[in-house]
């Protein structure tokens, strides 16, 4: 078998846009709370100006589960039928 390599800078996943919103959002209601800003920042006071600058850079750590094929099926499955058996068991 052959080993896969890490993808290069230039092969940067591509966020949709309501990844990259998700990803600004959260980021931002984190900065909000108090959570230390990872650029250095001047005069910028809005949270949400600051975090799109962090995206901007690519400094934000986050993970983005894509669940593709099967994995989708198999989860819409357990939803339908835990929704089921509550519903039998529910009275």
């Amino acid at each position: 078998m052959a080993k896969q390599s890490s993808p290069a800078k230039s092969e940067a996943i591509q966020f949709n846009r309501f990844e990259r919103a998700r990803i600004i959002g959260a980021r931002a209601l984190q900065i909000g709370m108090g959570a230390p800003v990872l650029i250095d920042v001047d005069h910028v006071v809005d949270p949400v100006k600051v975090s799109e600058d962090e995206y901007a850079r690519g400094v934000i750590p986050v993970t983005v589960v894509r669940p593709t094929g099967r994995a989708m099926r198999d989860r819409s499955k357990v939803r339908v039928t835990a929704a089921k058996y509550l519903r039998s068991n529910v009275q």
